[in-house]
């Protein structure tokens, strides 16, 4: 990682070696969601991150990357009780993508520990983190939305695209 983030920074007006790592980090894990069958499409990636990674380039950098369920306004009807009862799977699908991603790289990710639910299930938010330095761990978030209305419909691209 170190080699590529020093070649990436050498051909880029960023010079922040950190900032450079922790951008490629949050673009991997980003990939690995946008790929998974059982994830990424029914996931909307919206936020500070997304303008960056969709639109602006590198006017600034985020730390977390933030989603909205597509289709979630079609369940806002629903108790709280069926509510949490049809999200399990998709919050299950997600925690699995995120455990493989942090297995693969070498991340810390103990989902018992690292992921929280609230409003009823309706959020979740999970902390991986990665060693950026002997005994020191930068932490990536993802935040999930499961229950927000989407004011447009979802602009759908290749992962690859952003």
């Amino acid at each position: 990682m170190k080699s590529f983030v020093e070649m990436l920074a050498a051909h880029s007006a960023v010079r922040d070696g950190a900032l450079l790592e922790h951008d490629v980090r949050l673009h991997f894990l980003l990939r690995d969601l946008a790929g998974d069958p059982n994830v990424g499409r029914r996931l909307a990636f919206r936020g500070g991150t997304c303008l960056v990674k969709c639109y602006l380039g590198y006017e600034r950098f985020s730390a977390d990357l933030d989603f909205t369920m597509i289709g979630a306004a079609s369940q806002a009807t629903l108790s709280s009780k069926e509510l949490r009862r049809r999200l399990r799977p998709i919050q299950r699908a997600l925690v699995g993508t995120l455990s493989a991603h942090a297995k693969r790289e070498g991340w810390r990710f103990d989902p018992a520990a690292d992921v929280r639910y609230g409003q009823s299930n309706r959020m979740m938010a999970a902390n991986l983190r990665f060693e950026i330095a002997p005994g020191v761990f930068r932490v990536m978030k993802v935040d999930v939305n499961f229950a927000e209305p989407m004011e447009f419909e979802p602009v759908h691209t290749r992962p690859s695209a952003c």
